[in-house]
C-alpha cells in the first residue's frame, strides 16, 4: 500500500489512513440516489473491519445491533458500545442486506443521509480550451495561502503549452502550525490537449520536507502506474509501485484546478472528467468544473468583475476559483468554506514572512 504523502478529513472518520479500492461503488459515477435514511459508507481505511465483513461504499447503515441508525453520531455510540458480533443492516441500491461484523471500529468515513437524496453532475457540454495563447504567454500567477483568515504561506502556479504539451506546475508552502505543521510540495502535470478533453500524461509530485516523490504515468493504454520514492522513518530508501485500471479522461488534480483559467466564460460549460492524486493509483470519482458566471470579487480592497467557477463532485463543492482575463485570481480549496484560501498578490508580498525552510524551487 502507498503510503500518503498529505490527509484531510472530509467527514467522520472512524479509523485513520489511506484509502482501499472498492470494485462495486456507486459514488464512482455522475449520480446517487440514497433510497433509505442512515449513514452513508464514503471511504474505508486499510484492512477496515466493516469492508472485511461485507460492508460497501454507497451502503446506507440503517441498523446496527437491532437498533435503527438515523445519524453519524448514533452510528458511533452504538459502535463504540458494542462488545460482540453484531448484525449490521444496510441500503444498498434497491436491496436490503444484512452483514455480521466484529465488535470495535468500522474503519469507514460516513455521512448521514435522507431517503430521496440526489447528487448528481451538471450535465457535460462541449468545452473549447483557450490554451493556444500559452505557447506566447504562459500564466505565472503568485498568490498568499490563508487558512482559516490567517496568512500562513505561499502559493506559485504557472501553466504553460509546448506544442500538444500543457504543463501545470504547482508549488505550495506554508506554516500549518500545530495542526498542519510546516508543508511544501510542489506538483509537474503534464497534459495533452489535443483530444475535446485534456489528459494526464505523467505527474510528478513531490516533497522536500519529506524526502518523498511520487510519479504517474501511463503503464498501458488503460492502466495508470504510481511509483513512490522515499525514505522510511529508519531512513531506508523505499520504493513502491501501484498500478489500476482508469479508463476514459484523466487529469492531475492541481492541473484540474488551473485547468478555471482557460475555460469559456460562458454559464453553464461544464467539464467532467476523473481525476489522479499524488500517491494513489486508482483515480478518484467523477468531477465536473463548471462555469457559474459573472461575480464582484474583493481582493485587497480592490472589486473585480470576475467569472466564478466551481469544481463539484457528487457530494459537494471540491473548491472554487474566480477568473480575471484569463487568470485565475483567487482559489477557495475548501469548497465554499473559506477555511482555505489562495489570492493572487506578487511574488514578494507573497513570499514575505515565509519560513526559511520553505524555499521555493519554482521562482524564476
Amino acid at each position: 500500500m502507498i503510503r500518503p504523502l498529505l490527509l484531510s478529513v472530509c467527514s467522520v472518520l472512524l479509523l485513520a489512513g489511506v484509502f482501499a479500492a472498492e470494485p462495486e461503488n456507486p459514488l464512482d459515477g455522475r449520480s446517487f440516489t440514497a433510497h433509505a435514511s442512515g449513514v452513508l459508507v464514503t471511504r474505508f481505511g486499510p484492512d477496515a473491519a466493516g469492508q472485511l465483513a461485507g460492508l460497501r461504499l454507497g451502503d446506507i447503515i440503517t441498523s446496527y445491533a437491532g437498533k435503527p441508525i438515523a445519524t453519524q453520531e448514533e452510528l458511533i455510540a452504538a459502535v463504540t458500545a458494542n462488545t460482540a458480533d453484531v448484525q449490521v443492516v444496510v441500503q444498498r441500491g434497491d436491496a436490503v442486506v444484512t452483514i455480521t461484523a466484529k465488535p470495535g471500529k468500522l474503519g469507514a468515513h460516513v455521512s448521514t443521509i435522507a431517503a430521496g437524496t440526489h447528487w448528481e453532475l451538471p450535465p457535460a457540454t462541449p468545452v473549447t480550451f483557450a490554451s493556444e495563447r500559452l505557447v506566447k504567454s504562459p500564466i505565472d500567477t503568485w498568490y498568499t495561502f490563508e487558512i482559516d483568515g490567517k496568512k500562513v504561506g505561499a502559493e506559485h502556479a504557472r501553466v504553460e503549452r509546448v506544442g500538444d504539451r500543457l504543463t501545470v506546475i504547482v508549488e505550495v508552502m506554508f506554516d500549518g502550525g500545530e495542526k498542519w505543521g510546516l508543508n511544501h510540495m510542489i506538483e509537474t502535470g503534464v497534459l495533452d490537449v489535443r483530444g475535446a478533453v485534456p489528459r494526464v500524461v505523467t505527474q510528478i509530485h513531490e516533497g522536500p520536507l519529506w524526502d518523498l516523490t511520487s510519479s504517474g504515468k501511463w503503464k498501458d493504454a488503460e492502466t495508470w502506474e504510481v511509483t513512490v520514492d522515499g525514505k522510511g522513518d529508519d531512513g531506508k530508501p523505499f520504493r513502491e509501485v501501484e498500478t489500476s485500471p482508469a479508463p476514459g479522461p484523466l487529469i492531475n488534480d492541481y492541473s484540474f484546478a488551473s485547468m478555471a483559467a482557460l475555460m469559456p466564460m460562458v454559464p453553464g460549460t461544464c467539464l467532467h472528467s476523473r481525476t489522479v492524486v499524488a500517491n494513489q493509483a486508482k483515480p478518484n470519482a467523477w468531477s465536473a468544473l463548471v462555469v457559474i458566471g459573472p461575480e464582484d470579487l474583493e481582493i485587497a480592497g480592490k472589486t473585480l468583475k470576475a467569472t466564478r467557477i466551481e469544481r463539484r463532485m457528487l457530494m459537494n463543492k471540491a473548491s472554487i476559483h474566480w477568473v480575471v482575463d484569463g487568470e485565475v485570481v483567487k482559489h477557495d480549496y475548501s469548497g465554499s468554506t473559506g477555511s482555505t484560501i489562495a489570492y493572487k498578490t506578487t511574488k514578494e508580498q507573497a513570499l514575505a514572512g515565509l519560513d526559511p525552510k520553505l524555499v521555493p524551487r519554482t521562482a524564476k
